[in-house]
């Protein structure tokens, strides 16, 4: 995984290579979750990310998005 963060008002860029192929389809579902506008549902995260044997740290996402000033949504 990858986190990119950068300057705000500003574009980034950043490549992220993704192995092995059949993760990509990860990121076709997680798209599913997210919606157009506000945060997606914890619990549908959780469940996608259990799929292909991984977990959150949401107690830690709080810190993180303050310190890099992030927001969700």
């Amino acid at each position: 995984m990858a986190l990119g963060y950068g300057t705000p008002g500003q574009a980034n860029r950043f490549l992220e290579i993704i192995s092995p192929p059949e993760f990509t389809q990860y990121f076709r579902e997680l798209a599913g979750l997210i919606p157009p506008h506000g945060a997606p549902d914890p619990a549908d995260l959780t469940a996608l990310a259990a799929r292909y044997g991984m977990d959150f740290d949401f107690a830690a996402l709080g810190p993180l998005m303050a310190h890099y000033g992030l927001r969700m949504g």
